[in-house]
């Protein structure tokens, strides 16, 4: 999770340096993402949490070149000694899919109703590939088996409509997972699911992971998902940063409020038949982002400082991080 490497460990597999993205408005351009940096290693899990506008999803698809023509990147992402940021389309194209997948999160969305799903996975291996169609084909079937689709070679010629929400999805990670990419990105990739078949799809993902040796990452608001699934977490909030920490210390003792208060706002924080915590107000549009710790409007802990003073990302406890003036004179208690 951290950026500098100690001896002995491995290099990481994506190490991303103060990216910053920016969508050019009428009158100017408005910053989105602002300085974000995090690494991942081979095998590893990182989850990027924070609610809605928070720039989870943003960031990641910034790494491939998924922004629309209006969006500036700026920083570094180096994925495997490559260099991501400025990638020419061409080459970046043999990346996505190849090297790097994602999973998005409502697969009917992602999956075109006038093909069937062995036409869309074959063409996937294709791409990349090569080879003929019957080879293609027959890596489909192989990715249905291995995520869990009885009778794969009969429903290689069926179409999406004909499979439930759960399958669809098991659909979207064999087409994601049928080049056995080094990193998969997860955008949400439980939200339309039901609890149980939520569950079944993230130790489907697991497992795949242990199996093929990949590393993840896991964009969510969900944290009871983070919990599941992640060695690490970084949180954001407006655009930023605000907290990065192992996943065990992260749930015993966040460090950041804003990262207490998403805790502290988990149903299975309060008793039954008690109401459900909060945090008061909203994340503000890019537009609006306020002075000092974008945070301090909705902090309960806030003082003058936080209103005027940028907090920096500062280096804590070994591996964690975390953005707020106040971290060392705050103790922080989220209900168990």
């Amino acid at each position: 999770m951290t950026d500098v490497t100690p001896p002995g460990d491995p290099a990481p597999l994506l190490s991303v340096t103060d990216l910053s993205v920016g969508f050019k408005g009428h009158t100017e351009t408005v910053t989105v993402v602002d300085h974000v940096s995090f690494s991942l290693r081979a095998g590893e899990t990182l989850g990027i949490v924070g609610e809605s506008g928070s720039g989870k999803t943003v960031s990641s698809l910034a790494l491939l070149g998924l922004l629309p023509a209006s969006a500036r990147v700026t920083g570094s992402a180096k994925f495997d000694g490559r260099e991501l940021v400025g990638m020419p389309p061409r080459k970046l194209r043999d990346v996505r899919g190849n090297d790097i997948s994602v999973i998005f999160q409502e697969p009917m969305t992602s999956l075109d109703p006038a093909f069937t799903v062995g036409n869309q996975l074959s063409e996937a291996y294709r791409n990349h590939r090569g080879g003929s169609r019957r080879k293609a084909l027959d890596r489909a079937a192989e990715m249905l088996r291995l995520v869990g689709i009885p009778e794969p070679q009969r429903r290689l010629g069926e179409y999406p409509h004909s499979f439930s929400g759960g399958m669809r999805q098991r659909v979207m990670i064999a087409m994601a997972l049928i080049c056995s990419p080094k990193l998969l990105i997860a955008d949400e990739p439980t939200t339309a699911l039901d609890v149980t078949i939520q569950s079944q799809i993230l130790e489907l993902l697991k497992s795949l992971q242990a199996e093929l040796g990949m590393a993840m990452i896991f964009v969510t608001h969900d944290l009871g998902v983070v919990a599941s699934v992640c060695d690490a977490v970084s949180v954001m909030y407006a655009g930023q940063v605000i907290e990065e920490s192992p996943i065990d210390e992260f749930f015993s003792h966040p460090l950041h409020p804003y990262s207490a208060g998403l805790l502290d706002s988990m149903p299975q924080s309060v008793a039954k038949g008690e109401r459900l915590r909060m945090i008061a107000g909203t994340v503000p549009p890019p537009s609006r982002f306020p002075v000092g710790c974008r945070f301090h409007p909705r902090c309960k802990y806030v003082v003058e400082a936080c209103t005027t003073t940028p907090p920096e990302l500062d280096s804590v406890e070994g591996d964690r991080k975390v953005r707020c003036i106040r971290h060392a004179e705050l103790t922080l208690e989220v209900a168990k």
